[in-house]
């Protein structure tokens, strides 16, 4: 018999196969014996060989700690592989950038630091006011029959500013959603549209733009920018570089899958690999390098 088995695991390639084909982008990049490649040459060629380094970070003093893991472990409330002794700081003022192949804990670490789940094992220390830009805006970040002003209310709905009692003061939001629907261009008619009218990169916008502007302490993006096109991209980018340059900055954990955005955005970079943390060294801050621990290759 023959087999094929597609895989992105490295490990596992190496130990099956005979003969190895890597596709990037849907195209045949490298055809070769098993005996003729390694690990390194692999990673190389599934997510491309020339390094890509982010911006050098500002020499600012250091800030306060605004969310910590300590040798924290969960069990996934999604059935994913959970987490496994992760520890992880965020101060003020800077993104720490997680990288890796999808399905190696990322939910469960976007929920841990939002405190949807309590760990197994360790300790959480977290902030109380946190924004969370899940990557699924259409079943967790917004609710489709709810319009945009609805949607608006739900990062809101908790803030003193926008309650008057157990009412909310619905002219306050109207004025937040009016004010998101213009500072991050979401093309929409009016705010009494129906979120699920809205493009997916509109409502990827307007999901991004009522976390951000709910002032929180700590901001975790999961695959921000999944499926928006270059200028919406662009943005996005930007306005998670201008909450970390605030003078009251929050700390920001951006959790993605796409290695220029963490190599673009990131201070302190992770890799994430079966539920467990890597730190990434400042030497290895490019594709293949990073591909490889991203890849369960490197220790």
């Amino acid at each position: 018999r023959t087999v094929l088995v597609i895989a992105h695991k490295l490990d596992e390639v190496l130990a099956l196969a005979d003969r190895v084909t890597v596709l990037r982008r849907g195209r045949t990049v490298l055809t070769e014996e098993r005996a003729g490649v390694d690990a390194a040459v692999l990673a190389r060629a599934m997510v491309g060989e020339d390094p890509v380094r982010g911006p050098s970070p500002v020499p600012n003093p250091p800030r306060a700690v605004v969310a910590a893991l300590h040798d924290v472990s969960v069990e996934s409330r999604r059935g994913g592989v959970g987490l496994h002794h992760v520890t992880l700081e965020v101060r003020r003022g800077e993104i720490v950038g997680v990288a890796g192949v999808e399905g190696n804990g990322q939910a469960d670490l976007s929920d841990a630091l939002a405190g949807f789940i309590r760990p197994a094992a360790g300790v959480g220390r977290l902030p109380d006011r946190i924004a969370l830009i899940p990557q699924d805006r259409v079943h967790e970040g917004l609710i489709a029959d709810f319009s945009i002003v609805e949607n608006v209310a739900l990062g809101f709905h908790d803030d003193a500013r926008f309650r008057r009692g157990a009412m909310l003061r619905w002219p306050a939001i109207e004025a937040v959603a009016a004010d998101i629907v213009e500072r991050f261009e979401v093309k929409v008619p009016g705010i009494d549209a129906r979120a699920r009218t809205l493009s997916g990169g509109n409502q990827q916008k307007l999901a991004v733009g009522r976390e951000v502007m709910r002032s929180p302490d700590l901001v975790i993006a999961e695959n921000p920018t999944r499926g928006l096109d270059i200028r919406a991209t662009r943005f996005v980018r930007s306005e998670l570089l201008r909450l970390r340059d605030m003078e009251n900055a929050p700390g920001i954990v951006l959790i993605s899958t796409d290695l220029d955005e963490v190599l673009e955005l990131a201070g302190p970079l992770y890799a994430l690999v079966r539920g467990r943390l890597t730190p990434v060294p400042e030497d290895a801050r490019n594709r293949a390098r990073i591909g490889e621990l991203m890849l369960a290759t490197a220790t």
